[in-house]
């Protein structure tokens, strides 16, 4: 296990300020769910032993930190499109610190510059001629060449109402591969089976990190279970369902490859009496049997007895119709509600997300 400034990942060591200088970072979410993109954002954040508080202007977040926490919040997060450093806050290319150009990129590396406009940009030189503009200022100030298709360094510049940001920013590759991994891509397949973003989602609200004991006692088909080990927690599935546990253990593959364990037993007779965290969606959707009052049933009766799974402090994040009325219940068994967000799946369901700390 590598650990680093708090974040840790099994096997990866993210780039951390020898310095220990505060610098200015962004993150730039999808438009798909933003609400869910930003607390996903947060979550992540709160992992680390550094206090961060990220300021939001639609969907473009800045934060400061003594770490470069990039390549993590890229590599875990479903909802971030690019993250990096950001270089220089200016309204005319002129007030660009010449400074914070020189050595910014390695000699004999390439580099491309594009543009994210948010907003209206004023100001000379801030016209569809600003990429080579920039350009022209990285080749003053480096020994490196330009290369658009495949650059080893993209400069970002970021344009909104407030201004420019120049920044050095990286693409999400996990939101390409979490594509690859939707239902209908999975080895087994049921409608009732969620999303690879949204579980992917979800597992980061519960701030699961490598080597942790997750477990989600209505797996269904294992989709939230795949993305659990997928960032190095051991995963344990609990369905009633004896065809949907063989499904979800096709999806997970070898168990000696990835770490997970399957029981066929009742939710709310929970054979788990110990794990970190829990992520789960309930069935309440059309193609679940247990819509309605008895839908409601099964999830309160595991709410009720959720206390003795988690620790003090363990977080339950986990999906639930509107219909339900799930809040009512679990203010009425005093869980601390960290976050709920509202998600429309289509004009009969409207999907609830609820991040809980025991």
């Amino acid at each position: 296990m590598v650990t680093c400034s708090g974040y840790s990942w099994a096997g990866i060591m993210y780039t951390i300020e020898g310095n220990g200088l505060t610098r200015d970072y962004f993150v730039y979410v999808s438009g798909e769910a933003v609400r869910l993109a930003k607390a996903e954002t947060e979550a992540l954040l709160a992992i680390g032993a550094e206090e961060i508080v990220v300021e939001w202007t639609g969907r473009l977040g800045r934060f400061s930190s003594k770490s470069d926490v990039t390549s993590f919040l890229l590599e875990r997060a479903a909802f971030i499109k690019s993250s990096g450093r950001v270089l220089a806050e200016f309204r005319e290319i002129e007030d660009i610190p010449r400074s914070n150009l020189m050595g910014a990129i390695d000699e004999s590396e390439t580099f491309a510059v594009r543009v994210l406009r948010l907003g209206e940009c004023d100001g000379e030189g801030v016209g569809d001629d600003l990429p080579a503009h920039i350009g022209s200022l990285l080749l003053k100030y480096n020994k490196a060449e330009v290369s658009l298709d495949n650059p080893d360094n993209l400069f970002l510049v970021i344009c909104s109402t407030d201004g420019l940001l120049l920044t050095i920013s990286e693409e999400s590759r996990t939101r390409k591969l979490l594509g690859l991994r939707e239902p209908g891509r999975k080895r087994f397949f049921h409608p009732s089976m969620m999303n690879a973003k949204l579980a992917r989602a979800m597992c980061n609200l519960a701030r699961i990190m490598p080597g942790d004991l997750v477990l989600d006692p209505f797996c269904g088909g294992g989709g939230i279970l795949c993305e659990v080990t997928l960032i190095g927690a051991t995963a344990i599935g609990v369905d009633l369902d004896w065809s949907l546990l063989m499904g979800a253990r096709i999806n997970l593959g070898n168990p000696g490859e990835l770490r997970s364990c399957l029981v066929q037993a009742d939710a709310k007779y929970c054979p788990v009496h110990s794990c970190d965290c829990i992520v789960t969606d309930p069935p309440y959707g059309r193609s679940s049997s247990t819509r309605g009052r008895r839908a409601k049933r099964l999830v309160s009766g595991f709410l009720e007895n959720v206390d003795g799974i988690l620790e003090k402090g363990g977080r339950l994040c986990f999906c639930a119709s509107t219909d339900m009325n799930l809040l009512d219940v679990v203010t009425d068994l005093g869980i601390e509600i960290e976050t709920v967000i509202n998600l429309r799946v289509h004009s009969g369901l409207v999907r609830q997300v609820f991040s809980l700390v025991i």
